[in-house]
């Protein structure tokens, strides 16, 4: 905690850097805290970004990061935020909250449990076929697939994936951030099976990911059923485009 302490002292004069990467270090949730804290106290710093990934959060940081975004703009990306078991405040349960999960994962992830490619995905979301996505695309797409992911979400997203700065997520992009996430997947897969354990985190994402799934194809069914039983025969494709349960249908993007 020394050296943390060191660094912290040095970021807080610190006028020029825009990108803070500490992600993947042994930083407990208290040091991840003391970075945040330590960036808002700066009274005159550059810094846009600050890369936290791997490293386990808890309410409070979210609160930190919050204050922080909304007085400094500055972004941070984080691990698992880490269950309040012992809170005498018992929040509502939502079984299907990714507040926790990094969203770029949940993206990755969704994709492997709805045996979609990434090039489908990706042409998914591309509705005016510019072979680049924007913030609304990804907002509109999320929103048709039923995922529940934030603004915030969308904005880590955008920050992720969009290498080039431009605005934009363009096919390259998207593979070369796909790559590194879904190495990352496995990483953590088989650091958890050499203790002969589970991956905790994507253990619970994946279980979440597979009943949002399963609820909306199940809707989707039951409105084709509806529109079947009301005009008589089946109008399958009433907008431009499609998801199947199992395998996407991008043939209605041409019909």
């Amino acid at each position: 905690m020394l050296s943390l302490r060191f660094l912290l002292h040095g970021l807080v004069r610190n006028k020029t850097l825009q990108s803070l990467e500490m992600g993947q270090n042994p930083i407990t949730t208290e040091g991840a805290k003391a970075v945040v804290r330590a960036v808002q106290s700066a009274k005159d710093t550059s810094l846009i970004r600050v890369c936290l990934d791997g490293i386990s959060v808890d309410e409070q940081f979210m609160m930190f990061m919050k204050e922080l975004f909304d007085k400094k703009g500055v972004r941070v990306t984080h691990g698992d935020l880490l269950s309040m078991a012992n809170s005498t405040e018992q929040k509502e349960h939502d079984p299907h909250d990714l507040n926790r999960f990094d969203p770029v994962m949940v993206l990755v992830e969704y994709m492997r449990i709805d045996n979609l490619r990434l090039i489908d995905f990706f042409q998914y979301l591309d509705t005016n076929s510019r072979e680049r996505l924007s913030k609304s695309d990804f907002r509109e797409g999320v929103a048709n697939l039923c995922l529940p992911l934030t603004e915030h979400h969308l904005d880590l997203v955008m920050e992720k994936v969009d290498l080039k700065r431009d605005g934009y997520v363009d096919l390259e992009e998207f593979m070369t951030v796909h790559r590194e996430v879904s190495r990352q997947i496995t990483q953590r897969t088989t650091k958890a099976r050499s203790k002969r354990k589970e991956d905790e985190g994507l253990v619970s994402l994946r279980k979440i990911l597979k009943e949002i799934v399963e609820k909306r194809n199940k809707s989707h069914r039951e409105k084709a059923s509806n529109r079947s039983t009301n005009q008589g025969r089946d109008h399958v494709i009433t907008k431009n485009r499609t998801l199947t349960v199992t395998k996407p249908s991008l043939s209605a993007q041409h019909g």
